[in-house]
């Protein structure tokens, strides 16, 4: 995107950030944003954790176990930067100037071979090269930053191009995308403070980064389970080697995890 080119529709977006942080510092801050995807997820797990108990798949019990404390450390942490955001929002920083603003979106062009603002649904438009972790091709990401929706919690989303699912989830598309929603984990704070400041180019390279990154600790799904296929007993993804089924019982759809 060569930004010398079509520089009116850029100044047309640089004059529509400055009011919108303007108009940021005058109201209330965001209080709703409560990590309630977190707390489904830990009930899911939960009910998965407990199946397991149930039926007695030991190898599952353990899996299950260790995504559960995860995640439930991971909402223990999302409730601590809540309550540090609220503890913060006294301390709203200046309004970003028209010449950081520019030169922040100017900026991308050196970052991102796509940069591009939809008028329609007000969302500042980046597209990332193709991820590729531990050799699992991930396929290229948007990030879009929603302009009408900043001063609010993580007012983006992450939207895999081409997604490569895991076998166990949906809606995950990146050992760190949930529903189009990234795990920020340590990166929350750079990210929320280059919101706050109008510094959106350093913004969208931290989130690229994050999806570059892999901890197989903090994942929704980790890559080792990426091409594994979900038990419809206990709900643990397993791999295609692990899988059997009686003979008695393949008619009717049964399948067992080839637990030890």
């Amino acid at each position: 995107m060569n930004f010398s080119l079509c520089r009116r529709p850029w100044l047309r977006t640089v004059s529509y950030l400055e009011q919108h942080y303007q108009r940021v510092q005058t109201r209330p801050p965001d209080q709703s944003a409560l990590p309630e995807e977190s707390w489904y997820r830990i009930q899911q797990l939960q009910h998965r954790w407990q199946l397991a108990s149930q039926c007695r798949y030991r190898a599952a019990q353990t899996h299950l176990r260790q995504q559960l404390t995860q995640s439930l450390r991971r909402l223990a942490k999302d409730c601590l930067h809540q309550a540090e955001d609220l503890e913060r929002s006294e301390q709203q920083p200046e309004s970003p100037t028209l010449r950081l603003l520019f030169e922040e979106l100017e900026s991308l062009q050196d970052e991102f071979d796509e940069v591009q603002i939809d008028w329609f649904t007000k969302f500042l438009l980046v597209r990332t090269e193709r991820i590729i972790l531990e050799e699992i091709d991930l396929g290229p990401f948007e990030i879009g930053l929603s302009l009408d929706q900043l001063g609010c919690y993580q007012p983006y989303q992450v939207i895999a191009l081409d997604p490569c699912r895991p076998g166990c989830c949906d809606d995950v598309t990146h050992p760190y995308v949930q529903s189009d929603t990234l795990c920020e984990g340590e990166g929350r704070y750079g990210i929320a403070r280059a919101l706050e400041q109008g510094r959106l180019g350093e913004f969208f390279l931290l989130v690229a980064q994050i999806l570059r990154t892999y901890n197989s600790g903090s994942a929704y799904c980790r890559l080792s389970d990426w091409h594994g296929s979900p038990c419809s007993d206990c709900g643990d993804t397993i791999s295609e080697d692990d899988h059997w089924s009686s003979p008695g019982m393949v008619g009717a759809g049964w399948w067992l995890c080839g637990l030890g």
